[in-house]
């Protein structure tokens, strides 16, 4: 993939991609595979998944970090109630944080 990446992006109306950008995308897609995986092995083969992450960014010695990735999540599963739906959601968080490294994820 090649594309130009500008901080300015980040902060400003400067054209281009940011680095936010592709960690949202890159967050996003891990955790759709891995609630995929959690429901599919408790049966629950999942039709549907769509995650969109929001990045949260904070200034930090002079320069900024990562503190936070919400992932937010619409599926369509059938046969799963929604608390079940949550903990696989939960479990699939918490394995990403680990992977991560935020340990807010």
């Amino acid at each position: 993939m090649k594309a130009p990446i500008r901080l300015g992006a980040v902060f400003y109306d400067d054209s281009g991609s940011n680095p936010e950008e592709l960690i949202r995308a890159d967050h996003a897609a891990r955790f759709s595979m891995a609630l995929a995986m959690l429901l599919e092995q408790a049966g629950h083969k999942p039709e549907m998944i769509e995650t969109r992450a929001a990045v949260h960014l904070d200034s930090q010695n002079g320069g900024y970090r990562i503190t936070l990735v919400e992932p937010h999540t619409k599926a369509r599963v059938t046969g799963i109630s929604e608390e079940d739906f949550t903990k696989h959601t939960q479990t699939a968080q918490g394995r990403l944080s680990r992977f991560t490294g935020t340990g807010r994820y």
